[in-house]
């Protein structure tokens, strides 16, 4: 018996052209776990991992978070990873496998990208619905990093200046196009506290208090106009383990590279990717995070496919490249492929309706085969 094998799914019918069900979305919250999700520890090896810290309001609140970069294992390269990675790696890791085990941090998402990446097709992931840009001190400002953060500017993005020292400093080049100020109280010193705060006000810009780490300088935080706040006197990093997704098929993945960059057509970029069911799964993950409230459940992969904008999927394919192939789960994926061609086959025998009724049936039974809450069943019930 396979894994799949053990969730019985309701009866399936071919739909009508009239048929097609239409449901409202909300803006993107956490898929809800399963009761009784394997639980996993850091170091397992159906685990990946990320870190996150909170950020509060003046009355303790956490309303948004920090995502951090954690190795998936306790062994580490000895050289230095690649931002590009180190990105992947957590938006993959916080925003995909989190979401289907239902530990995504709540609230916004500060993440921080290196230079290369926020040039990369990487920083168009970090969309408004639930993130923002950290610019840090690794981001130098020139004419082609101002250039870039106004292009994503004008697609939506949200950006929040970090690392300013004093008021003549030319950090201050980002505030057009920021939303955010994160004060460092280590890199800043003391006295320039209140010049810093005053002119983020004057430039429209919310400051967040980092690396906040006593009484005295959340009081003095405070006392100067800040309400949001950070740090250890709040509260620690923490880390967080969840369980893996299956891995992508590079190939799969490749392919669907080399397809968006030809811009071939939605229905050739399907096809390739309707091979890889860790890949569909995924994607089912990204419309939900990505499309628009109003939007209807996508009638096809196609469907899908052209509802996220195609710098958009190109990004995540880089990604998915980077953090998301590898061996986790390959006896799902097996499964998932065998009862998806048994599907195919019963559909063409069993009907004499037209093509694409046939294709519509198989994509109905194939998403629900990939959905991520009908996986954490199989990882429950194979446990």
């Amino acid at each position: 018996m396979t894994h799949v094998d053990t969730i019985p799914l309701a009866p399936l019918t071919v739909p009508t052209k009239t048929g097609s069900r239409s449901a409202s979305r909300s803006r993107f919250t956490p898929l809800r776990a399963v009761p009784g999700l394997p639980p996993v520890r850091p170091g397992d090896a159906g685990a990946v991992r990320f870190g996150s810290q909170d950020i509060t309001d003046a009355e303790g609140r956490v309303v948004a978070h920090d995502l951090l970069f954690r190795w998936n294992t306790a062994t580490q390269p000895d050289s230095l990873a690649p931002g590009e990675f180190l990105a992947s790696a957590m938006l993959c890791n916080g925003l995909l496998d989190a979401a289907v085990a239902g530990r995504t941090p709540e609230g916004l998402l500060f993440i921080a990208l290196d230079e290369p990446t926020l040039m990369s097709p990487l920083a168009e992931l970090v969309a408004e619905q639930f993130g923002v840009v950290d610019l840090t001190d690794a981001v130098a400002i020139d004419t082609p990093v101002l250039m870039r953060v106004a292009q994503l500017r004008a697609s939506g993005r949200r950006f929040c200046i970090d690392g300013v020292r004093d008021v003549a400093d030319p950090r201050w080049l980002l505030a057009p196009y920021a939303d955010y100020l994160k004060l460092d109280l280590v890199m800043a010193r003391p006295e320039h506290w209140a010049p810093l705060v005053n002119q983020a006000m004057r430039c429209g810009l919310e400051v967040i208090g980092k690396r906040v780490e006593s009484v005295s300088s959340h009081q003095r935080l405070s006392e100067l106009g800040v309400t949001r706040f950070q740090g250890h006197f709040i509260a620690p990093p923490i880390d967080v383990s969840v369980p893996a997704l299956p891995g992508c098929d590079s190939a799969v993945v490749l392919k669907a590279q080399r397809l968006l960059a030809d811009r071939a057509s939605v229905n050739a970029v399907a096809i390739a990717v309707s091979a890889d069911p860790a890949l569909v799964m995924r994607l089912l993950v990204l419309h939900r995070l990505y499309a628009a409230p109003t939007s209807q459940e996508p009638a096809s992969l196609a469907a899908l496919l052209a509802a996220l904008p195609v710098s958009l999927l190109s990004g995540w394919v880089r990604a998915l490249l980077q953090a998301a192939c590898h061996d986790q789960g390959a006896a799902w994926v097996r499964s998932v492929r065998a009862q998806l061609a048994r599907y195919r086959q019963s559909l063409g025998r069993g009907t004499a309706s037209p093509g694409e009724e046939l294709e519509s049936a198989a994509w109905q039974f194939q998403r629900r085969l990939c959905s991520p809450r009908h996986y954490v069943k199989t990882l429950r019930h194979s446990s």
